[in-house]
């Protein structure tokens, strides 16, 4: 599987899943020596979490008592890096070195997993050629980071008995040690009442009249209609009845945003900001809001 640039969690979750005995981990060759310097960060984190060094890695001393630092995982596999210019274009040298861990350590099956890096690494990673000499043993995998479990692509296995990463595992890995906890919240106490408050406030977006909003738009002239679209970076396009729509649609959701905030929502009304693709659908009973993926 391709080196995470963005850090050891994709790769962490991967290994816990699959258990392998061995971990041949593609460093693809970023722009610059920033990127270089994340690769080296990041494959440094996934062989301290490997060898339950974090602690050390982040220069804590070994007497100190840090009860939320990440246990050692159950398995401990021999991690292999070889760098590439891309998959596609480095296919072949990924292949052999592929097919000579195999053959020095007596490996029968290979299990490729498109979890970490860019969609088109992965896309080139499930379709890697000399590989699939060894037949039904090579297979194609992806491994969700928040359960843990994994899944054959094109295929009917799947691995759900992989220890899923904890909280705290995830944090150190982030670069982010815990040293301590103010207090412990169950999730599910405080889950019903944020659910609560965002499904008040989009019941309440619903109901408000739509007429009142696009009476203001429908006098406006097309010209007018697209210069108020560009204003709000909306689509500038399309029929008048249309934009007339998208305008009526984004002064909903930035009332629904404002009952968000109302209710102290901040964080996912600051995201909810920047999310420009927000309408409003159907007509009566059947009226929906689509909500953006935070």
């Amino acid at each position: 599987m391709a080196l995470s640039f963005s850090g050891p969690i994709p790769n962490a979750a991967s290994i816990n899943s699959h258990c392998p005995d061995y971990v041949l981990l593609i460093r693809l060759k970023p722009e610059d020596s920033e990127g270089e310097d994340k690769l080296d960060d990041s494959l440094g984190r996934l062989k301290a979490w490997r060898d339950g060094e974090l602690k050390e890695y982040f220069d804590f001393d070994t007497d100190i008592d840090l009860p939320f630092s990440p246990e050692k995982p159950s398995i401990t596999p021999v991690i292999e890096t070889i760098e590439a210019k891309g998959v596609s274009s480095s296919s072949k040298k990924i292949t052999d070195e592929i097919l000579r861990i195999c053959d020095s350590s007596g490996i029968r099956e290979v299990r490729i997993d498109t979890t970490a890096g860019r969609k088109e690494d992965a896309a080139g990673l499930s379709r890697l050629s000399g590989v699939t000499d060894l037949g039904s043993a090579w297979t194609v995998w992806y491994t969700d980071v928040h359960t843990g479990i994994s899944v054959e692509i094109g295929g009917n296995l799947a691995e759900e008995k992989g220890a899923c990463l904890g909280h705290f595992d995830r944090m150190w890995m982030n670069a982010s040690p815990v040293t301590d906890i103010k207090r412990t919240v169950l999730t599910d106490s405080i889950r019903g009442d944020l659910l609560t408050s965002v499904l008040n406030a989009v019941e309440k977006v619903v109901r408000r009249d739509v007429p009142p909003l696009q009476a203001v738009y429908e006098k406006c002239t097309l010209d007018e209609l697209l210069e108020k679209c560009k204003e709000r970076k909306l689509q500038n396009w399309g029929i008048r009845e249309r934009l007339v729509g998208h305008l009526v649609a984004e002064d909903k959701r930035q009332l629904m945003i404002k009952d968000l905030d109302d209710r102290g929502i901040g964080l996912k009304v600051d995201v909810a900001k920047n999310y420009l693709e927000f309408y409003q659908t159907g007509a009566g009973s059947t009226q929906t809001i689509m909500i953006p993926d935070f």
